[in-house]
């Protein structure tokens, strides 16, 4: 796990759940604000799972934002963003 992150940095997560809530007011974003207030989670929740179908079943890391704020958030950004025309030549 520490290979993927870093330490903490001493942020606190109401904090930055509160700046996000503030940014989105200023904004005039209310749908935003309202949906961003909903969930109870302040932060990413990671867990593991074993890699079963590899020999000593290490465990794998998963990292989700279900049932936090920052899930709101992404929905929101990709539901705007998916507007936006892609030329690349890999899709």
């Amino acid at each position: 796990m520490e290979e993927n992150f870093g330490k903490e940095d001493g942020r606190k997560p109401e904090k930055l759940k509160k700046k996000a809530i503030n940014l989105c007011e200023s904004m005039g974003l209310d749908s935003l604000t309202k949906s961003i207030m909903s969930p109870s989670g302040l932060s990413l929740c990671a867990f593991f799972s074993a890699k079963t179908h590899q020999d000593g079943c290490p465990f794998r890391l998963i990292v989700s934002e279900k049932r936090s704020w920052q899930n709101e958030m992404g929905r929101y950004l990709q539901k705007d963003l998916s507007l936006i025309p892609i030329k690349d030549p890999f899709l």
